[in-house]
């Protein structure tokens, strides 16, 4: 497994990299915040449908609709794949998807474990 992730020189395997959990949950609560304002949106178009069902007497769908509005719950299943931190040698923040060929940092990349293995 080693010898792919030097390949791929992704940034979530390389010395340098300084993870950010701070952004990493900022990003989860957006997520998070989305969700709900999608799970809101929802609801109210499928709140209006029954209230136009009822007006127009169709109780079948009336019923139909305010049973899936009832039912209707928040999404949070999404996760991003996103991770961040800080490259030290650029001194720069970062995003990236780990387990991903980074051709920009071909040059700077050192692996983890090549570098720890070394010391040995």
């Amino acid at each position: 497994m080693t010898e792919l992730q030097e390949i791929d020189c992704n940034c979530n395997d390389c010395i340098f990299m300084i993870r950010d959990n701070n952004r990493l949950k900022d990003s989860k609560e957006l997520h998070r915040k989305w969700a709900e304002s999608s799970w809101k949106r929802r609801r109210e178009k499928v709140l209006s449908a029954a209230k136009d069902a009822k007006e127009r007497g169709n109780t079948s769908s009336y019923e139909e609709l305010m049973k899936e509005y009832k039912s209707l719950k928040p999404d949070y299943s999404y996760t991003s794949k996103i991770l961040y931190g800080t490259c030290e040698p650029v001194n720069e923040e970062i995003s990236f998807i780990p387990n991903t060929c980074q051709l920009h940092t071909q040059d700077c990349f050192q692996h983890r474990r090549t570098i720890i293995n070394d010391k040995k």
